[in-house]
């Protein structure tokens, strides 16, 4: 991760991704507009004629809402996360729950930890969820607080339509660096 997308990760408590990792990460929503496009124009032959009894018309109609709903949801999903830590060297306690985990280091500085999880074995080889590869866990340190945010492997182009692993390995880092009973989860 460049430090500029980093500083403005911070800054605007968002996280900050390429073009290329936008197109991989948006994929649903893009996919959605080009059947959507297809539908609309019969298959790119009829560019004029636009009829709203036509079945195919309907259906562009329904891959626009999907494509835009499943915008808004990606969108929101790369708002951070900001939590106040009341543990000491918390950036070590982020570390050690790594290492527990098997998670692997992408980056780390005084800014900013990458981590990337290992998906589960023991998943037939041609679920989709194998050929995903985890996720990718940020977490960005500003001040007293952190910012943090899971989400799916951009490394590869595959699909996955969950979020469960990434709310649990947020749920973790929180637990680790904010013990039981304290509060002040801002989303």
């Amino acid at each position: 991760m460049e430090e500029n997308l980093i500083r403005d990760s911070i800054r605007k408590e968002e996280l900050q991704l390429e073009f290329f990792e936008k197109v991989k990460y948006f994929k649903v929503p893009l996919l959605c507009v080009f059947v959507s496009l297809v539908s609309f124009t019969q298959g790119f032959q009829n560019f004029s004629n636009f009829s709203l009894s036509e079945i195919t018309t309907k259906i562009g109609f329904v891959f626009v809402i999907l494509g835009i709903i499943s915008f808004v949801i990606k969108l929101y999903r790369l708002k951070l996360i900001s939590v106040e830590f009341s543990v000491p060297n918390v950036a070590e306690s982020v570390m050690k729950l790594a290492v527990e985990r098997n998670w692997e280091t992408e980056l780390r500085n005084e800014k900013v930890i990458i981590l990337k999880t290992v998906p589960i074995k023991g998943y037939d080889d041609y679920i989709v969820y194998n050929r995903n590869e985890g996720e990718k866990i940020y977490v960005f340190f500003n001040g007293k607080k952190i910012l943090l945010r899971s989400i799916d492997n951009l490394d590869n182009f595959a699909f996955k339509i969950q979020n469960g692993e990434n709310s649990a390995n947020e749920k973790a880092v929180i637990n680790r660096i904010k013990p039981a009973g304290n509060s002040g989860l801002k989303q």
